[in-house]
């Protein structure tokens, strides 16, 4: 072919129709497309003269907030000619802003509005194969382009490497200089740009040396209407015959205006056994056109290809072209960060002896961060000793609050130690990081400081071998297990492989599938006959056969960890009746274990197994949720441990904030401790879910990071106490389902990385991925991408940082905090107050109540504006305690904002079960908060906080005919059933707001947290 750019012609249009499939010839002849496309672009303009331009004849592609004028044919910025210019402009709703507006619905069907900027154009510009780039131009007309951002590819798919901004113009072009080189398969330029400001530019220059030489190869194809055997679907495959067996590495597909979502490309040597080269969404456009770019940075083996439209009606393709190199060329060695372990808890200060000027202070070590010491205005020194000498100390960092401390200098047994300082801030707690330039070796550290006002010092903390990082560890897959539209169950193997290789360029090691099976569906991800045996379907619609088995694959090759999950759909909310259908689910559970065990369990990649059913401290809290939590996990460990005695065993509670602290970190305790000391506990990790995704505000608010802190550290010295590792599962979503937004990303980072050096986040596919999931002009893959940029170049910052410690062994940590839980469970149901004075007798009224036939109403002491009272009626019975509630409200308020914001309909419980009275109900381990709150016409959404003996859950309500009524089991209650006479006595005050003047009414006329005297009603 010589140095003619030869395409791959369907003769050159092809026409595809679910009736005919023929192949319609627009041209004949061997002209390529391309050349002539190219030709027209630059209106014959004279070539510049460029030596060593690599991306000369390059494909490049729009990104999402770049509007092209001047391209139709997606060659005029590689062709080598500078006398015409595309005009690039950002504003592509023409409304004159730098950002776009984006509205997503919450979990409470509450609207919020988000913005992406779009004060920038994007091109990427794939070279091919790998090459050194040492140089890059963009050739434009009255713009310099000082600023624009440049990252990088080895793969072509993840844009994992920030390498930096344009500072340089070079006789009137503007250059970003490369001293040392930089590995790249792909370039993306992020070109600042205002709305409604144009960039022109006439060609983007490339400078370095190739790997390999990529050139088209010669091919013939043919249409067929064909059905994949791999997903079932059916649809137009392009078949492509290259005439003999070649070095093939890649597949451009260029589609007029047709609605193809995404497209698989197989390949073959002989035709019968093919094997996958990839996969794309929409890569970019011109005027008529949509390609798509199938693409590796080496080449395989094949003479034959088939191409997956998925389109099985009609689709119209101009041009199919193969891209290869005469020699092969092999993938390159990626220089990923091989750490021998990726340590949870370095630090070995923990419990050790400190002290702040001189006095010793056991808070500056007791892995508590919500307390702190007070220092001086001025100087300040701390010292502390560890319990051993270390010989590689790397890293220490102080925890204090109102300022950061400055003038800081650190010494190892009186020797000076030389280091980096990191900051960060996360709702007025400071933690400076002193990154030691070299290991050092000591058993006393001494800090000096300086405070502008008086310290206010919470902790210290010493790591040795490797420092806790605020940095992204690994995450979640949540897949369907009956197919579905996930982005990543549509993934192919070497799919899989890229997605993963974009977290490992990243620093993650850990995958985890979230489950293999689905108890109430009967359905599974595995095809493993156990499973199968018990009546569950298994589903071959996905991207691949074996989809566990890609992702091992792949993270052999990584040098990743995968933990695959087992069954879900154990019911935590009401766990002594829900205890019979554990013993089903646990049984089927049995089979996963069984079917992972005998697929995967010998896979050098399989770290062990997810237990797929959450709990989190409010069910924990509950009476009997110890115990069901332990049934279903422990049955499942206990099986592991004797088929799998290697493989770890992790779960993932989450901390919804339910209850006391402490209360719900001894409960975790109780479930997790082992039967006999000195036995494993019944997981070997807790990653635990912050719920720092799920707060109503879409910004997390200051008050949700500390409390979030004081509920952390108790879990975290729980889950050590018992004897397995402390991970973070950090939610990087927002309320809205979108992908939170990177500073908040990083602030739960910098809050978690004090109680473990290991975080993974939930979930990857959905929120957190550099693997593109969707066409370059879908907005919310848009979206998140942006986001990952940001992500990217925050992991930049730390990325030097994150080689220390890659030969690190655990050091000895001491992780018992000296305290005592008792493991026999929960205490007795308590019992109410008894008193032989009667309170506002007469109003409670025993059995189960009729709405229609109650006669005992009450008035609220305190109205509405309007002047409204509600009415309210209290009923027990042997089962249950009731509250009925007439509101008076002719008119239904909702959907104007968040519970408490006293903007729609909503009814707040606080309540003392056991009759105590309290200035404040949540300060007593019986009291209750309890609302709902008016979120439709005919619908309330409730929530609540209880103390650490009493529940909310349980609870149910309805609304007839006006009347609200709310059943309170007294087990969710935990207080005994009272007997009629017995002078036991319920505390209680109900309130309601009329969201449409946003006035109380209150059943005692207090609109506080308190139960008084007049909120105590006899039974």
């Amino acid at each position: 072919m010589g140095k003619k750019l030869f395409l791959i012609l369907l003769s050159a249009l092809l026409v595809l129709t679910g009736c005919s499939g023929t192949v319609e010839e627009l041209s004949q002849g061997g002209e390529s497309k391309q050349e002539a496309s190219s030709d027209e672009t630059s209106q014959g303009g004279e070539e510049m003269e460029i030596t060593n331009h690599l991306a000369l004849g390059a494909i490049y592609a729009y990104g999402y907030s770049s509007k092209a004028e001047g391209d139709d044919t997606l060659t005029a910025l590689t062709d080598g000619k500078t006398d015409t210019f595309v005009t690039l402009s950002t504003d592509i709703k023409n409304d004159g802003k730098n950002e776009l507006d984006l509205t997503f619905t919450d979990w409470y069907s509450k609207s919020h509005t988000v913005q992406m900027k779009k004060n920038y154009v994007l091109l990427t510009v794939d070279l091919g194969f790998v090459a050194n780039v040492k140089e890059i131009q963009v050739v434009t007309k009255d713009k310099d382009c000082l600023g624009t951002e440049v990252f990088t590819s080895d793969d072509g798919y993840n844009f994992t490497n920030y390498a930096g901004a344009f500072d340089t113009v070079t006789n009137g072009v503007p250059t970003f200089e490369i001293q040392t080189g930089l590995a790249a398969k792909a370039i993306l330029l992020v070109i600042p740009a205002d709305a409604e400001e144009t960039v022109s530019i006439s060609e983007i220059i490339v400078k370095g040396e190739s790997s390999a030489k990529k050139e088209a190869l010669a091919a013939e194809a043919t249409v067929v209407s064909k059905k994949d055997a791999i997903t079932g679907k059916d649809g137009k495959v392009v078949q492509v015959d290259l005439g003999s067996v070649q070095n093939v590495s890649e597949v451009l597909f260029t589609a007029s205006r047709d609605k193809v979502e995404r497209l698989n490309v197989r390949y073959s040597v002989d035709g019968e056994t093919w094997s996958d080269l990839g996969q794309s969404y929409l890569h970019s456009s011109g005027a008529d056109l949509y390609r798509y770019l199938v693409t590796r940075n080496h080449t395989v083996e094949a003479r034959y290809l088939e191409v997956y439209t998925y389109v099985s009606t009609s689709v119209s393709a101009k041009d199919v072209t193969v891209y290869g190199c005469k020699e092969a060329v092999a993938e390159p060695n990626y220089e990923f960060i091989q750490r021998k372990n990726q340590l949870s808890n370095t630090n070995v200060s923990a419990y050790n002896k400190a002290s702040l000027n001189g006095k010793e202070e056991a808070k500056l070590t007791d892995m508590s961060f919500v307390n702190f010491v007070k220092g001086n205005a001025g100087a300040n020194t701390v010292e502390v000793t560890l319990g051993q000498s270390y010989s590689d100390l790397c890293a220490l960092a102080l925890n204090t609050y109102r300022e950061n401390p400055y003038d800081m200098t650190v010494t190892a047994d009186g020797k000076e130690v030389s280091f980096s300082l990191y900051e960060t801030e996360v709702a007025g707690s400071f933690v400076s990081y002193l990154f030691f330039d070299q290991a050092v070796a000591g058993q006393k550290l001494t800090v000096t400081f300086h405070s502008g006002e008086a310290a206010q010092l919470s902790e210290i903390m010493v790591y040795c071998g490797q420092p806790q990082l605020p940095l992204v560890r690994g995450g979640f897959f949540q897949l369907p297990t009956a197919g579905g539209n996930n982005p990543s169950s549509q993934n192919s193997e070497y799919a899989w492989y890229l997605q993963l290789k974009g977290m490992r360029d990243l620093g993650m090691e850990y995958v985890v599938l979230q489950y293999s099976a689905h108890y109430n569906a009967r359905s599974t991800l595995i095809n493993g006959k156990n499973i199968k045996a018990k009546g569950f379907r298994y589903t071959a619609t996905y991207g691949c056969t074996d989809v566990p088995k890609a992702v091992l694959d792949a993270a052999e090759k990584l040098g990743m960890k995968v933990y695959l999950g087992t069954m879900h759909d154990a019911d935590f909310t009401n766990p002594i009746a829900n205890m019979e259908s554990y013993e089903g689910m646990v049984d089927a559970a049995f089979a996963i274990i069984k079917d992972i065990d005998n697929l995967y369990g010998d896979h050098p990649a399989f770290a062990g197994y997810y237990l797929s059913d959450e709990t989190c401290d409010a069910w924990l809290n509950l009476k009997g949720g110890v115990d069901a939590a332990r049934y279903v996990y422990k049955n499942q460990s206990d099986l592991i441990r004797e088929i799998a005695p290697e493989a770890k065993i992790m779960i993932a509670p989450a901390i919804w904030r339910s209850g006391k602290p402490e209360q719900g970190a001894d409960n975790l305790y109780r479930m997790l401790a082992p039967e006999k000391e000195g036995d494993k506990p019944i997981v070997d990790i807790v990653a635990a879910q912050d719920c720092l995704g799920r707060e109503q505000t879409l910004y997390v608010t200051n008050e949700a990071y500390a409390s979030f802190e004081s509920y952390v550290e108790e879990w975290a010295k729980a889950v050590r106490r018992a004897g397995a590792e402390f991970w973070h599962d950090a939610e990087v979503f927002e309320i809205i389902g979108s992908a939170k937004r990177c500073e908040e990303v990083i602030k739960s980072l910098n809050i978690e990385l004090k109680t473990s050096g290991t975080v993974i986040v939930f979930d990857i596919p959905h929120y957190f991925t550099t693997y593109s999931m969707g066409a370059y002009n879908n907005v919310k893959n848009c979206y998140k991408v942006a986001i990952m940029r940001d992500y990217v170049k925050y992991y930049s910052t730390m990325k030097e940082l994150d080689t220390m410690g890659t030969e690190a062994t655990q050091p000895a940590v001491n992780t018992h905090d000296g305290k005592v839980v008792d493991t026999s469970g929960r205490l007795p149901v308590i019992k109410p107050v008894v008193t032989t004075k009667k309170y506002n007798e007469g109003v409670l009224q025993f059995g189960t109540p009729d709405p229609a036939a109650v006669t005992a109403w009450q008035t609220f002491k305190l109205g509405n504006n309007s002047g409204a009272k509600p009415e309210y009626a209290l009923y027990w019975d042997a089962d249950n305690f009731y509250v009925l509630l007439k509101t008076g409200d002719a008119t239904a308020s909702y959907g104007k904002g968040a519970w408490w914001a006293g903007n729609d309909d909503l009814v707040q419980i606080w309540m003392t079960a056991d009759g105590s009275t309290a200035s404040g109900v949540l300060t007593l381990d019986t009291g209750i908060r309890y609302y709902l709150h008016r979120t439709g016409e005919n619908k309330w959404t409730p929530g609540g906080e209880a103390g650490s003996l009493a529940t909310f859950s349980g609870f149910t309500f309805g609304e007839k005919d006006g009347v609200l009524v709310i059943k309170m089991p007294w087990t969710s209650l935990n207080v005994e059933a009272p007997d009629a006479g017995s002078g036991a006595v319920i505390g209680i005050k109900i309130q309601y707001i009329d969201g449409a003047d946003s006035s109380w009414a209150a059943s005692d006329g207090t609109k506080d947290q308190s139960v008084q005297v007049s909120a105590l009603y006899s039974f």
